[in-house]
């Protein structure tokens, strides 16, 4: 990127490779000392998580996998908690808020440490191509079925445009918290 830069700034065109598909999708925030309790840090990962679902959907993939991780302790002693959850590929913020529901729950149990910064990511990033069908039906997944998915899928995309048409508070899962620092998002 550096070597198209310089020769584009010195007059020769230079051709941009074409972009990966990224890997993961993922969001963090440093909490204010005044947000360092369970409940703002675990309003601050939802807004994370949904921020990071609504930039999936927008590039039509699916994740298999979210990461839940907070830090703590000073500069010199750094404290990590860190907890993953892996699913069937879904695109839906009901699957998404569900699995990141569990791993809050963990970390209200076994979280050491007031929590300095809190990030979400998605992981096992896949096309709609890329999916396989399940061989057993179902069977062995005690999550959503395909019906279900499909309403949800159709419930988080109707959300994306009504936020996309109205504004970013036009529509919100649960309660909009104000997060400290204002904008979620990428930068």
């Amino acid at each position: 990127e550096g070597e198209r830069f310089w020769n584009e700034l010195h007059g020769f065109h230079a051709e941009r490779p074409e972009k990966s598909r990224p890997k993961m999708y993922g969001h963090g925030r440093v909490l204010g000392r005044d947000a360092r309790t369970p409940d703002k840090a675990e309003a601050c990962a939802r807004q994370l998580l949904l921020s990071a679902a609504r930039r999936l959907r927008r590039d039509d993939l699916r994740a298999t996998e979210l990461t839940l991780d907070f830090r703590g302790g000073s500069r010199e002693q750094s404290l990590k908690w860190g907890w993953r959850e892996t699913f069937t590929a879904a695109r839906d913020d009901h699957t998404f808020i569900r699995a990141l529901a569990r791993g809050l729950a963990e970390a209200r149990q076994s979280l050491p440490f007031s929590p300095r910064s809190v990030s979400v990511t998605l992981h096992g990033i896949q096309s709609e191509n890329e999916i396989t069908g399940d061989l057993f039906g179902g069977a062995l997944d005690d999550s959503a079925t395909t019906d279900q998915r499909k309403k949800w899928e159709t419930v988080s995309d109707l959300v994306d445009t009504l936020r996309r048409t109205h504004g970013s508070k036009a529509l919100s899962f649960g309660t909009q918290d104000e997060i400290e620092g204002g904008f979620v998002g990428a930068k």
